[in-house]
């Protein structure tokens, strides 16, 4: 494959970033745990939601409470992705392979236009 094809066989996503079109690559899952930030703002929604269902201070509170101890013991799967942007004076065409699954903006289907990018969908008997 030479320098001005772009061949996708991987999860992805084709888009634009401060108008600069961006080929995303997703990779393996991890887990982790949630962040203290990530657990203050997921109460400060709670909270919201619970005063407009109408709620008592202790209610809240409580729920608040358990809630707070769930998410630290609770783990959050991330997708790892990797930006690299494209370059559009050498790009030419793009190949998408069936084990490819992502999506493509219509931003970045815009640039493919202006710039004559051809993009070309292989289906499972290579055709």
């Amino acid at each position: 494959m030479n320098e001005s094809s772009l061949l996708i066989n991987s999860p992805f996503a084709l888009k634009q970033h401060n108008n600069v079109p961006v080929y995303v690559e997703f990779g393996d899952k991890i887990e982790r745990s949630y962040t203290d930030s990530e657990i203050k703002e997921s109460l400060r929604r709670q909270i919201i939601r619970d005063k407009k269902a109408g709620l008592s201070k202790e209610v809240i509170e409580k729920k608040c409470f358990y809630l707070d101890k769930f998410m630290q013991k609770l783990t959050k799967k991330e997708e790892i992705q990797t930006d690299y942007p494209i370059n559009l004076i050498k790009l030419q065409t793009i190949i998408i392979t069936p084990k490819a699954k992502g999506y493509i903006t219509n931003a970045f289907i815009d640039f493919a236009k202006i710039n004559n990018i051809s993009m070309y969908w292989i289906n499972n008997k290579g055709k």
